[in-house]
């Protein structure tokens, strides 16, 4: 078997599947000795310049070849991110389809992306093969037609397609800042399961099948990130708004903050007798069932609440009291004494009497203002003479000489 991809995440685990089963694993790799150790062969070659690889493989023989192979040594942020695994998915597969034909192999299985559904809200109702796959949207074209090239070249091979969901294992140091409040679904799968399905599909081979590869219960990236960081017993993801996520990794707020998506993998379950060890994330991490619930719990957004405008309370009124009232006899009249007037002292101002106006309304006596005191006339000084005093200055300083 011509393994592309085996010093890769999956190849960790694909190269002991493939050699339990009784293959002889040939790998392709750019850095000599990252096979030792293994259990493959080594083929240092760049998949990429396609003359180099062919020229490598001289002289050897394979029944199969299996592509596993990016670029995403981390969660791609920015859409320069993907360039090198959309070369791998175009060019790359050309090159592995001519690398196949120089090793005489009549199988290729080739790793596809659930992505190629789109990088939108695609409803919670699982979708299967027949869905559409790699139609344009304007945003994420390149990866688009770069999954949907690698799909058509290894079909028209007569090769297998798997569309795996995102993976995972226990090896987690680092986790990705998430959403707090997206709740779209994403399907991930446990690489020690990914690689089962490889093996699966050479021993099953059909050509030109597709199959999707996932577990059994999809989650929220938010719940997928802080179980993982919960299992490994370090810090838990950093929750942003969608905002600042597609500000500042414009390709990963996509499954961040956009996408929602399920995979119906029942036809790998039939017709490669396919099924999932780790059923969600929960087991695959180790995290038991209480655990996961908490986190799950812990995970979910605040709900928002709106407040209510207050209404008064409504007072109930009894009409048929009203319409049965009876008004209750005038009361008895009381002769209240009239208290003898007193007389003031004989200045004062006489009260004026109470004129009734035209409401019959009796108008209020007016309020007697002190009155002011008369203001002194203002004497304007005198002007001074200017002169008034020259006598007497010219007596001080003495007689005016002629000169």
């Amino acid at each position: 078997m011509l393994l592309a991809g085996a010093s890769g995440a999956i190849g960790r685990y694909l190269v002991p599947f493939l050699t339990d089963a009784g293959h002889e694993v040939i790998g392709i790799t750019r850095t000599a000795g990252s096979l030792s150790g293994a259990g493959a062969r080594e083929v240092v070659a760049d998949v990429l310049d396609r003359a180099a690889l062919l020229a490598a493989l001289d002289g050897i023989q394979a029944d199969a070849v299996i592509h596993q192979l990016t670029a995403l040594a981390k969660p791609p942020a920015a859409y320069r991110d993907m360039r090198a695994t959309n070369r791998l998915r175009a060019e790359g597969t050309s090159a592995l389809i001519a690398a196949a034909k120089r090793v005489g192999a009549t199988k290729f299985v080739a790793a596809s992306f659930f992505g190629g559904y789109g990088f939108g809200d695609l409803g919670r109702r699982p979708l299967d093969e027949s869905a559409a796959f790699g139609q344009e949207d304007g945003r994420n074209d390149a990866v688009l037609v770069a999954l949907l090239s690698l799909e058509q070249q290894a079909r028209a091979f007569g090769g297998m397609v798997l569309r795996y969901g995102l993976f995972y294992d226990t090896t987690t140091t680092t986790v990705s800042p998430v959403s707090h409040t997206w709740n779209g679904l994403v399907p991930s799968v446990h690489l020690k399961d990914a690689a089962r399905a490889a093996v699966l599909a050479l021993e099953k081979y059909q050509p030109g099948a597709i199959y999707n590869v996932a577990d059994d219960r999809p989650t929220t990236y938010r719940e997928r990130e802080l179980v993982r960081a919960r299992a490994a017993g370090i810090r838990p993801p950093q929750q942003f708004p969608d905002s600042l996520i597609r500000m500042t990794a414009p390709f990963g707020a996509m499954l961040l903050t956009r996408v929602s998506v399920s995979l119906d993998s029942s036809k790998a379950r039939s017709e490669l007798g396919w099924a999932p060890e780790f059923p969600s994330v929960f087991e695959g991490v180790g995290v038991v069932a209480p655990i996961a619930d908490a986190v799950v719990a812990a995970s979910a957004p605040a709900p928002k609440t709106v407040a209510l405008p207050t209404r008064e309370p409504v007072i109930e009124v009894n009409f048929d009291a009203i319409l049965e009232f009876e008004p209750a006899a005038d009361p008895e009249p009381v002769d209240t004494p009239v208290p003898e007037p007193v007389e003031g002292p004989t200045d004062s101002a006489p009260v004026p009497e109470l004129v009734e106006g035209p409401t019959s309304t009796p108008t209020p006596a007016p309020i007697a203002k002190h009155p002011k005191a008369p203001a002194k006339p203002r004497v304007r000084a005198k002007p001074k003479d200017p002169f008034a005093d020259m006598d007497a200055a010219i007596a001080r300083i003495g007689a005016p000489r002629d000169e």
